[in-house]
């Protein structure tokens, strides 16, 4: 026969060892469930707010079409005259922006 102090477990490996142990893995699941949660919850919220953030832009580029449009019918029905476009020098420009 065998003899049964052979198969016997390390002093170290007792009860309390292994209650330690199981204590240890049990918060860090835990630790590691709830760091999983909060990104996941962060994740969502970011995309929440591109969602968000995409729309606004849209609308905002929806308004600067029709200001553009607006401004194009404006600059349409004034005739400007630049300076430039005539062969004057910068400083005539400035010049005769003195008389507006």
């Amino acid at each position: 026969m065998k003899d049964r102090n052979a198969l016997a477990l390390p002093a170290w490996l007792n009860g309390q060892t292994v209650a330690i142990v199981g204590t240890v893995l049990t918060v860090g699941v835990g630790i590691g469930a709830m760091v999983f949660a909060s990104t996941s919850s962060i994740r969502g919220e970011i995309k929440a707010a591109r969602a968000e953030s995409r729309t606004d832009i849209q609308g905002l580029d929806a308004r600067l079409r029709v200001v553009e449009q607006a401004m194009a019918a404006i600059q349409g029905r004034l005739a400007v005259s630049h300076p430039e476009a005539q062969g004057a020098s910068p400083t005539a420009r400035e010049e005769n922006d003195g008389d507006a």
